[in-house]
């Protein structure tokens, strides 16, 4: 949860590797990189949220 924003973001799909020209040894290291690159992506979409919010007062919509 986030607290901050009073919700949370999640990943509600799959994600798909579509990469056929790469071996399973590149296929892995991707896979294994997948979560810290979604919990990268949440803290940026919540940094711009914030930040729109800040400009407009604390609300998100215009």
């Amino acid at each position: 949860p986030n607290s901050a924003l009073g919700g949370s973001i999640t990943v509600n799909q799959p994600i798909v590797i579509n990469a056929p020209n790469a071996s399973a040894q590149t296929v892995g290291q991707i896979r294994a990189l997948m979560p810290s690159l979604i919990a990268e992506n949440r803290r940026v979409v919540e940094t711009v949220i914030q930040q729109a919010m800040a400009r407009r007062g604390g609300r998100i919509a215009a």
